[in-house]
């Protein structure tokens, strides 16, 4: 199984996303996420054992290993090759609420990806500290959002989650599942800037958003 996991650079060692190609223990049978709450499987233990672990650092550390093959891509664009095989499995954990483009974004992943293959999303639509409420990011306009930024390279695109789920559809994705993870708004429709005041509840109500797809197309 070919895997592509696309983490903030702070969580795997200050690395960027990487492709990883592995003996990967049965993603489609790993575990059951419902709403934020993770049910282990069997399968997830075996796959989390302590000698599998040791082993997987000792690749990332750059020792050998027979069969065990983890690479890192800076930029992650550069994973796909066009002439090999595509991946079975496209996950990312809290990345896609900071990447501009969320469109060019999604038909870069769907290029690499086998037709039938899975696409696993942790969308993260909270201020990230930015505001003093979860939603409290929504209330600048985009000029202030501009200063905010400052000379970042990304922050947070502030797209709503109707907009993912559409960026996914028309890149070739099936959505097979989109769990939302809801908290009460705590900003008034009339104090929200612009485009964010015509979100309908749904959206305005999505602190985090887990999608589960398939490509299609």
């Amino acid at each position: 199984m070919r895997v592509f996991t696309m983490l903030p650079m702070r969580r795997w060692r200050d690395a960027a996303p990487f492709a990883a190609t592995a003996e990967a223990a049965g993603f489609d049978a790993l575990m059951t996420v419902e709403l934020g709450h993770e049910v282990f499987t069997p399968l997830a233990f075996a796959a989390l054992a302590t000698e599998r672990i040791a082993r997987i650092e000792a690749v990332l550390a750059g020792e050998p290993s027979d069969g065990l093959d983890i690479r890192y891509y800076v930029p992650w664009q550069q994973c796909w090759s066009g002439s090999g095989p595509g991946v079975d499995l496209v996950m990312s954990q809290a990345v896609l609420e900071h990447v501009e483009d969320i469109e060019g974004v999604h038909r870069s992943l769907a290029a690499g990806l086998k037709i039938g293959g899975a696409a696993s999303h942790v969308i993260d639509f909270r201020c990230h500290k930015m505001a003093g409420t979860w939603d409290g990011h929504l209330q600048y306009g985009d000029r202030l959002w501009k200063i905010v930024k400052g000379r970042r390279p990304y922050l947070l695109n502030r797209r709503s989650p109707s907009e993912h789920l559409r960026a996914m559809e028309s890149a070739g994705f099936e959505i097979l599942r989109a769990a939302r993870v809801e908290a009460a708004p705590t900003i008034p429709r009339s104090s929200l800037a612009g485009r964010f005041s015509s979100w309908d509840e749904a959206d305005r109500s999505t602190a985090t958003m887990v999608v589960i797809a398939r490509r299609i197309s």
